[in-house]
């Protein structure tokens, strides 16, 4: 009983405690209420101003519902207040769309109070960062990220004593970095990341004795890193990536055992690296040193990877790729805590065993550009959680192994460039996320996998250059490869006609109401988190080319069957592939014309009918195609004049070789003046049920010809034979005295 009576004593007490701080809590200052409303003055809302916010936090303008009515403490977004004074200390504004410039005399300035200001994901409007932050001396968080600022860093921002966190990154920055440092004793974190700052790094970086994080990559910094950054002991994290540094790694970063993350790639850092003095750094959970030139990822690391490497017990992200590693892969990195490893573009080799992966934990395992052989382990592709598998360019040899797992969580399987043999696994459809499937360049023996066309997420799909073989056939599943935007089959042995079932389905290679054109660019990524992206690559045959596409597009598409079997005509469905920005179907044996259809690919940049038995008109539809640039035609049995357009008359003759019928620019053959090309036609619209060639066309316009001069001849006879209809035949004298007269008097003319 004694017990329950305290209880409710403490209950009672701490209601009353709460209801006083309530009531003792300051209102916002008119003064202060005043200068917000009057800084919100300076911008307009636009959710494009905060695009950069999509897909990790909410955007929305927070400032738009202030209102001068309610209590800017209590009631307004993204304000903070101090409870006992009232003066506003805190203003997030980040991902709120603004749109504007801050100039000195803003009445920003007016917060004295203010400690924690983030401005970040806006849009400033490229304007330069104003002295009146310089006043703002309380501050102890500025965050100015990824918001259009550009000019050099005010080294005003030096006056700001209290700062302990300090973020300029993704802006338009130049010049060199400033050395307003000195006073600056409290700082733990600084980011100047994704700007284009010259210069060297200042050596007052390595004053901060609470330093922890110091982002500079992605700008143009040169010079040698400061020795004293790495004597910082209180280091945690450490990026410059991205630069021109050059010079050795100073010694003492291997006694920074608080480091977390290491990212020194793609710089000009040179001398010698020792491995296993990071076994160390107990604590390292990232560690980058690709593309440099090292002595021991393009840094020319040379050498086996030492086994005390393996003692790097929280290491979560492995990257050395680009470099000159030899011997075999520890088999400690694959079962331990990395999730992300990527050693690609080494030269490791050697068979890796088929036990290699017990207890793996790998999302991302790039091993691709090695030289490594023998068949594919079962335990390492079945790696529970893997998403990216990549070991393309390598000599793997056998078959793909058949059984995938149902825990399948693969979203990009690339074995492109092996010497893969047997058939295809139908188990792949159990990888329901499956995004990219690139078997390209080996020798796969099997008919065309349709069962592929149920996998949901699969965007990209490459079979070139292996033996399918057979017609593709038809399908019976209702939307077949709902997403898919890259198909390449060429060089295969694919007979029959061309899929059109699939051709009239394919959903993401058509502009409509979910596919519209003025959707934001991206790039294919398969992992993106706050810690690392992933972005797709592949090698296409691309404007008569083969390309490597580091980063692919997501409103990127194109089609390849070149190289085949294939026979029949172009369906005229293709017409509707409006998104379709190379399509390549050469080397075939395709008949009848080629389908005026086509003009309404209005993004075609490559088009290739090369080397098949084409026959009829080029359509003088396509003139209109102002996106094309690459166009093939040669090597058919094509006639009649080329069409005159922008893009046609930028043409060569070999665009049109092998085609003795052809006349008109570019060919010396000129065209008769009833062959001469006429000025083109808006596309016309495409209709579903037209599954024809354009020969469709010219057969019913040479029908309607021919009857058309039948019954004309049959009426000028009964007219000329019987005198009737008597206005006929005098109109017609008539008109044939006036063109008499008029040759006789050209006649006296000439005398």
């Amino acid at each position: 009983m004694g017990y329950l009576t305290q209880h409710y004593q403490l209950v009672i007490c701490l209601q009353l405690s709460l209801l006083f701080f309530q009531c003792s809590a300051k209102l916002c200052s008119q003064e202060q209420s005043s200068a917000l409303l009057q800084f919100k003055q300076l911008f307009s809302f636009e959710k494009t101003s905060s695009s950069q916010c999509d897909g990790y936090q909410q955007s929305y303008p927070k400032m738009k519902y202030w209102k001068e009515d309610a209590d800017c403490c209590s009631s307004w977004d993204g304000v903070t207040c101090d409870m006992v004074t009232g003066q506003v200390i805190g203003l997030d504004l980040s991902c709120s769309w603004l749109h504007g410039s801050i100039s000195s005399n803003s009445s920003l300035f007016f917060l004295p109070r203010l400690q924690k200001l983030n401005l970040g994901s806006n849009d400033f409007n490229y304007s330069k960062i104003s002295s009146g932050f310089s006043q703002l001396r309380s501050l102890t968080l500025l965050n100015l990220s990824s918001s259009n600022f550009t000019g050099s860093i005010p080294p005003l921002l030096g006056n700001l004593t209290q700062l302990v966190y300090l973020d300029l990154s993704n802006n338009s920055f130049i010049g060199e970095m400033p050395n307003m440092f000195t006073n600056q004793s409290k700082l733990s974190y600084l980011n100047f990341g994704g700007n284009q700052l010259t210069g060297q790094i200042p050596s007052s970086v390595g004053e901060f004795a609470n330093l922890a994080t110091v982002h500079l990559s992605f700008n143009s910094l040169k010079g040698t890193i400061p020795s004293r950054i790495f004597s910082l002991t209180s280091l945690k994290q450490v990026d410059f990536s991205h630069n021109q540094l050059s010079g050795s790694v100073p010694s003492s970063v291997y006694e920074l055992v608080n480091l977390t993350r290491l990212d020194l790639s793609s710089n000009k850092l040179s001398g010698t690296v020792e491995l296993y003095d990071f076994a160390k750094l107990k604590n390292l959970k990232w560690l980058v040193l690709s593309n440099n030139i090292f002595s021991i990822s393009n840094n020319y690391l040379t050498g086996d990877i030492p086994s005390s490497f393996c003692n790097l017990s929280s290491i979560q992200y492995l990257e050395m790729s680009n470099n000159s590693f030899s011997g075999q892969i520890p088999q400690c990195l694959v079962n331990s805590t990395v999730k992300f490893l990527d050693l690609r573009m080494n030269n490791f080799q050697g068979i890796i065993p088929q036990t290699y992966a017990k207890d793996c934990n790998l999302t991302f395992l790039k091993l691709n550009g090695n030289k490594l052989e023998g068949p594919l382990p079962p335990s390492l592709i079945n790696c529970f959680g893997l998403h990216v598998f990549d070991m393309r360019m390598n000599r793997f040899n056998g078959s793909i192994p058949q059984m995938f797992a149902k825990s399948c969580d693969l979203r990009s399987l690339n074995l492109n460039g092996n010497q893969l043999e047997g058939p295809l696994p139908p188990s792949l459809i159990n990888c329901r996320y499956l995004e990219v499937l690139d078997i390209g360049n080996n020798h796969i023996n099997d008919t065309f996998p349709y069962w592929l066309e149920i996998l949901p997420e699969l965007r990209v799909l490459i079979l070139r250059s292996n033996r399918f073989w057979g017609p593709i056939g038809d399908t019976k599943t209702r939307v077949p490869f709902s997403k898919l935007r890259i198909l390449d089959l060429s060089h295969n042995q694919l007979t029959g006609v061309l899929p059109t079932r699939y051709l009239n389905n394919f959903k993401a290679m058509i502009h409509g109401e979910n596919n519209s054109v003025t959707l934001e660019v991206k790039y294919l990524s398969l992992l993106n988190s706050s810690y690392y992206a992933c972005y797709e690559s592949i090698i296409l045959t691309m404007k008569g080319i083969d390309l490597q596409l580091e980063r692919v597009l997501t409103i990127f598409t194109t089609i390849d069957l070149s190289s085949n079997r294939f026979q029949g005509g172009i369906p005229a469905i293709v017409g509707k592939l409006n998104s379709l920005k190379g399509l390549n179907i050469s080397h075939n044996n395709l008949t009848g014309g080629i389908p005026s259809s086509l003009a309404n690919l209005t993004e075609l940049e490559s088009l290739d009918l090369s080397s098949n038995k084409l026959v009829g008109q080029i359509p003088m539809q396509m003139a209109s195609l102002k996106s094309l640039s690459v166009l093939n035609l040669s090597y058919n049995q094509l006639e009649g004049p080329i069409p005159r357009g922008t893009q046609f008359n930028t043409f060569q003759n070999d665009s049109y070789a092998g085609n003795p019928g052809l006349c008109g620019f570019p060919l010396s053959e000129i065209c008769d003046m009833d062959e001469a090309p006429v000025q083109p036609s808006s596309p016309t619209s495409f209709h579903e049920g037209d599954d024809s060639s354009s020969w469709f066309d010219w057969k019913f316009a040479k029908m309607g010809y021919a009857s058309g001069l039948v019954i004309g001849l049959s009426i000028a006879y009964m007219v000329f034979a019987t005198g009737r209809p008597w206005w006929f035949v005098k109109m017609i004298e008539e008109k044939q005295t006036t063109k008499v007269r008029r040759v006789s008097r050209r006649g006296r003319a000439r005398r």
